[in-house]
């Protein structure tokens, strides 16, 4: 009998793993694949019938599907089950940009390192690229956000938030946050983020930036910006993340309207 196996005969949490519990099952799934019990190209069980082996809610085993689907180890279809893709994890990353779970899955799978935080006032240049008032006052936070464990074939961003200085507070928990920032947001100050609008950029790394991202200045890098839109079309927060050239992608599926 493992670490994992209670006396009712399920699976269990080992409380000697510090891991969320999702996590925990993602290993042992993954350790099947590894193994071949579930070969490429094979169907996963359902979330059900994952339920009934690990002895744990639906929701905990959807986010640890997730987990394998961000290492490149299967893909998740709609009325199609989850097919195994690969018994290997996937290194370099491509982020799929199509719902909030995208976003809120990165957020899980990383967690920001504090460098610096203040209150600004948005000058003329920074309020346009904003898209604020000028004079808004704001909390800017600079920070790394990097994958919360090596398993993940996640690189590092280099990390610069802009959050009204209303909702200042969240700074008080960034460093306990697990998930995005702005469900913290939507926790501590009942805002509802409703729309969040993404540009992605292709550009050179200055200095800082590059030395933040270990690559050499000048080099090609990607932004991604995004806008969170809250109540009354009010913009909350504007994040921008940018990532070596080399080591990121962005996937997005367009559909027909």
């Amino acid at each position: 009998m493992d670490d994992w196996t209670r006396k009712d005969g399920k699976m269990g949490r080992d409380e000697t793993d510090g891991r969320p519990l999702y996590r925990q099952i993602s290993s042992r799934i993954h350790d099947k694949i590894a193994n071949g019990f579930y070969a490429v190209g094979d169907l996963l069980p359902t979330e059900q019938e994952f339920c009934q082996e690990f002895g744990v809610s639906r929701y905990t085993i959807r986010e640890a599907i997730r987990h394998l689907e961000s290492l490149g180890l299967v893909s998740k279809r709609q009325g199609q089950g989850t097919t195994v893709l690969s018994s290997r994890i996937r290194r370099g990353t491509t982020v799929a940009l199509r719902t909030f779970s995208d976003i809120e899955q990165h957020g899980y799978h990383t967690h920001l390192v504090r460098l610096s935080h203040g209150i600004v006032t948005a000058d003329q240049t920074l309020a346009a690229d904003l898209g604020v008032a000028e004079g808004e006052p704001l909390l800017r936070l600079q920070s790394m956000r990097v994958p919360i464990d090596d398993s993940l074939p996640i690189p590092k961003a280099w990390n610069e938030t802009y959050i009204l200085a209303e909702y200042a507070r969240v700074v008080d928990h960034l460093d306990t946050l697990e998930g995005p920032v702005y469900l913290l947001i939507e926790r501590l100050y009942n805002e509802t983020i409703g729309e969040i609008d993404q540009q992605i950029s292709a550009l050179n790394a200055g200095p800082e930036v590059a030395k933040r991202l270990g690559i050499r200045a000048r080099s090609a890098v990607l932004r991604l910006k995004r806008t969170y839109i809250g109540r009354n079309n009010r913009i909350v927060m504007v994040g921008y993340n940018t990532y070596a050239g080399d080591q990121f992608s962005v996937s997005m599926r367009i559909r027909h309207d």
